[in-house]
């Protein structure tokens, strides 16, 4: 239902109404019902921007406390951290995932700690602190593995564990190690995304040309689901890197200045920064 809603342009009225219903009607089960949009309400969040899902998140936020309802308090902390992150407010979208994670230890539910330490470690590669992710996500993944969104939670473990690794070489490592765990699993689609723009560039960087293409193509498949915004700016990056690895380097420059004024335009400065600071960065 949240894939059809997402399709019309409706994901964000949906989500509202089933969280509303859900905890004036079965609150509690809110647990089992919100586990089934956490990997969409993430990503989708990252894709709309705070703008259009601040009010809501507040709105739902304000609702769960009055309910005194834990997991709808959890999954509301999750949902405030994302925008917080993806403008650059890193303070404050660390001190809400830390409160989702705090929520989610208190209920003993794995995959709500899973995914709060995966945002904690996102936040900490954003802040420069590779080592604390990497950290974080030694704990996240046996969490993740034996939670019931494992399918969800143990490719963004990976994403992470890519972007944290010191070097192209130990980028490339992960890589490889996550080829070889998830070609027996399930994987969602959506929570892929990350994982395959964070491989593509990786494997440019690491001279892994044709991997390089294969990640790129599922990435810019995953981010059809979206209509233009960050993650078609995020697939812009990684095309960047895959010609720079291609001796290209003037159309890498023009790729990421054009990812930069997209990341820039959906309200996501670090990321455009980033992006700046490559097409300055001697060849």
């Amino acid at each position: 239902l949240g894939m059809v809603a997402m399709a019309r342009g409706r994901w964000a009225e949906q989500f509202r109404s089933d969280f509303l219903e859900t905890l004036d009607r079965a609150p509690d089960r809110a647990e089992f019902v919100f586990q089934g949009h956490l990997c969409l309400a993430e990503v989708s969040v990252y894709a709309l921007g705070s703008a259009d899902t601040l009010p809501m998140v507040e709105e739902l936020m304000a609702v769960a406390e009055r309910r005194g309802n834990l997991a709808g308090q959890a999954l509301a902390h999750l949902l405030s951290g994302a925008p917080a992150r993806c403008t650059g407010r890193l303070a404050e979208a660390r001190a809400e995932y830390a409160r989702a994670l705090a929520l989610y230890e208190e209920m003993g539910y794995d995959a709500g700690q899973a995914l709060a330490l995966i945002r904690l470690a996102g936040v900490a590669v954003a802040d420069g602190r590779p080592e604390e992710a990497l950290a974080l996500l030694e704990r996240a993944g046996p969490l993740a593995e034996r939670s019931e969104l494992a399918p969800h939670h143990r490719v963004q473990v990976f994403e992470w564990r890519v972007a944290a690794a010191p070097t192209p070489e130990s980028r490339l490592s992960v890589v490889e190690e996550a080829e070889r765990t998830l070609v027996r699993a399930h994987v969602c689609g959506p929570c892929s995304i990350g994982f395959c723009v964070a491989s593509a560039i990786a494997c440019a960087d690491s001279g892994e040309v044709a991997k390089a293409h294969k990640c790129l193509n599922e990435a810019e498949r995953l981010a059809g689901m979206w209509r233009g915004g960050p993650w078609l700016a995020a697939t812009w990056e990684a095309r960047a890197h895959l010609r720079l690895a291609e001796g290209n380097s003037g159309q890498a420059g023009a790729l990421l200045q054009e990812a930069a004024n997209l990341f820039a335009e959906s309200g996501r400065p670090l990321d455009a920064a980033r992006c700046l600071a490559a097409v300055a960065a001697p060849v």
